[in-house]
């Protein structure tokens, strides 16, 4: 790099046109604190805006699971009732009739009790009828 010298024509000084290292570096710290100051404030920041995101998902998540719990709760409510009605039916039906109960209840359906009361056929295996030759 060429530095270009001016010349006082009063003092007979030169005076130079790019500053010095020494004065560039007496700057330079205080520049670069600055600079590191703002890019930590920036981090900072954007950490900041990152976790009230994440909390905002959060919240929402919060909400949208505390929703699908409470129409659980109401759908679980309205089949006890349905099982209640059923289950007094079948009762009054099994004393008067003197039968099994009907009915096997499931957590999805109900399930006719006959099935289940059907015994398992086992396998018939033929038994050997040929005769071995001595």
């Amino acid at each position: 790099m060429e530095i270009d010298l001016l010349a006082n024509e009063e003092t007979g000084q030169r005076s130079c046109l790019i500053p010095s290292v020494a004065t560039r570096d007496a700057h330079k710290p205080e520049e670069s604190a600055a600079r590191f100051l703002q890019k930590k404030q920036r981090q900072i920041e954007e950490q900041r805006s990152l976790l009230e995101e994440l909390a905002r998902i959060e919240q929402d998540l919060k909400e949208s699971i505390r929703r699908e719990e409470k129409r659980q709760q109401e759908l679980d409510q309205v089949r006890r009732e349905e099982n209640r009605i059923h289950w007094g039916s079948l009762t009054f039906l099994s004393l008067n009739q003197r039968t099994a109960k009907p009915w096997v209840t499931s957590y999805y359906k109900n399930i006719p009790m006959h099935i289940y009361c059907l015994p398992i056929d086992t396998v018939v295996r033929k038994q050997n009828t040929k005769k071995t030759k001595r």
